[in-house]
């Protein structure tokens, strides 16, 4: 099976469990709105100050230092909440990648209760593979930093402006690069971990890592493409959404539905990175997709 092959097939059972994707929807709004009133009631009232106004009427930086001085407890308090939201929105989705690789292995179609089951399950195993591939992701980078771009680095220290700039261009794609792999290896990593119900992250780690050097082109090659296809509707969506004024009621409701569409389509790829590693994986490991009744 090739990439492409994992990639289509993955859509079509996607489609038949089109209630994950529906579900991260409804879960994504109902936590954005719980968690975005706190600080947007905050910045309300940051917003509605009078240093604020004075800050409106013309910039002057006395006043912004006033106004930090002043207020500094609140932007502590909302720096705080931000990273509370960012360690929550992780601890979550990797709760609900349990239940994502559970659904698209076992059942026919989406239901509520073996998701939920999936995810408590598998959740504490995917929480150490968490802290484990933020240590991995240092190492790497620490490798890769100093083999890849300390030497493009010197390189366009002594290069001229045009050349200089493109060197840099070609370092922010490498580390983009790198974190995808990154990505992909701890993917696979979720998907061994779940299908042969290993108990230790270090064993699901070096299983991914071993398919992925045994596969390198094909895991490679379809975690890009969905990477690619994600991309391709970010820039769709910036596309779209500048066609819109805002001036008309006609309008702003156009715009919420690019959004509404943009957000759905970004859960759908999200599934897709799981369910179409997942085709390939027990495409090479037909026994696992066997047990786990696939067809």
């Amino acid at each position: 099976m090739t990439a492409l092959q994992a990639f289509l097939k993955a859509q079509k059972e996607i489609w038949l469990r089109r209630g994950i994707v529906g579900f991260l929807y409804v879960f994504n709004v109902l936590m954005a709105a719980i968690l975005t009133l706190p600080i947007g009631g905050r910045l309300d009232r940051l917003a509605n100050k009078e240093l604020a106004n004075h800050l409106i009427d013309g910039f002057a930086v006395d006043y912004v230092i006033e106004y930090f001085q002043k207020y500094g407890d609140s932007f502590q308090a909302i720096i705080a909440m931000l990273i509370g939201v960012g360690l929550f929105y992780v601890l979550t989705n990797t709760f609900l990648a349990g239940g994502i690789l559970g659904v698209l292995s076992r059942e026919k179609r989406f239901r509520l209760r073996p998701f939920l089951h999936e995810s408590a399950n598998l959740f504490g195993r995917f929480v150490r593979l968490l802290f484990l591939s933020l240590v991995v992701l240092i190492l790497l980078y620490f490798v890769f930093r100093l083999a890849v771009l300390s030497p493009l680095k010197n390189l366009a220290d002594s290069a001229n402006p045009d050349v200089r700039f493109q060197l840099q261009l070609l370092s922010i794609l490498l580390v983009l690069l790198l974190i995808g792999f990154w990505n992909m290896l701890f993917d696979y990593a979720k998907i061994a971990i779940h299908s042969r119900d290993i108990g230790s992250v270090f064993v699901g780690f070096f299983s991914s890592m071993r398919f992925a050097l045994r596969h390198p082109l094909q895991t490679i090659g379809l975690y890009f493409l969905n990477y690619l296809i994600v991309a391709a509707l970010f820039v769709l969506y910036l596309v779209l959404e500048n066609q819109f004024s805002n001036t008309t009621a006609v309008s702003t409701y156009g715009l919420l539905a690019v959004q509404q569409l943009f957000i759905l389509s970004r859960l759908w790829m999200k599934t897709s990175f799981f369910a179409s590693q997942q085709v390939f994986y027990f495409d090479r490991h037909p026994e696992e997709a066997i047990q786990l009744a696939w067809e």
